[in-house]
């Protein structure tokens, strides 16, 4: 089944290349200049299969023939359009930052010309506290007085802790758990 249908879509393709690199100017007779000239007859083919695949084709790879096309790309501009000359900003320093922007994974902070700047990080830097704040992660182990364990860590998005005897070696916490 796999096969028929790739043979197919092949198939489809070749037509459509043929139809249109096919070389419908390189035929005898035909005129490059006058589109809607059949290929060597000198009479109009408008709806010659061809010159339809031809024209489908084209219009898949260039966003139609002959139809409205939107004036407005992705950038804003009309495809003619020259960008604006880009404005270069002067130096600014970051003022403080701003903890109630925090996410997991951003920090905001004030320029000094009021602008916000945002570093965003694929991995987690902040975690959230028992009160619901965004707190900056710290991996360093430190003295715990957690029973049983000598070092520990609670400043990330799980707990670590380390104990001194191989019946309470470790423990990981995350979520309560």
């Amino acid at each position: 089944m796999k096969r028929r249908s790739r043979g197919f879509l092949i198939g489809g393709l070749v037509v459509a290349l043929v139809a249109t690199l096919g070389g419908m100017e390189a035929l005898p007779g035909r005129d490059p200049g006058r589109a809607d000239q059949a290929a060597g007859s000198g009479k109009d083919d408008e709806g010659g299969l061809l010159s339809r695949l031809g024209d489908a084709a084209r219009g898949l790879v260039d966003g139609g023939s002959g139809r409205a096309r939107p004036e407005v790309v992705s950038a804003g501009l009309f495809r003619a359009e020259k960008p604006l000359q880009g404005r270069e900003w002067p130096p600014q320093k970051r003022v403080r930052e701003l903890p109630g922007e925090r996410t997991a994974n951003t920090k905001t902070f004030q320029l000094s010309d009021g602008r916000t700047q945002a570093e965003i990080s694929s991995v987690p830097v902040h975690y959230q506290d028992a009160q619901g704040r965004w707190q900056a992660i710290d991996t360093t182990v430190r003295p715990t007085s957690e029973k049983g364990y000598v070092q520990g860590n609670r400043t990330n998005t799980f707990t670590s802790l380390f104990g001194d005897t191989s019946k309470d070696l470790v423990r990981f916490e995350a979520g309560g758990r």
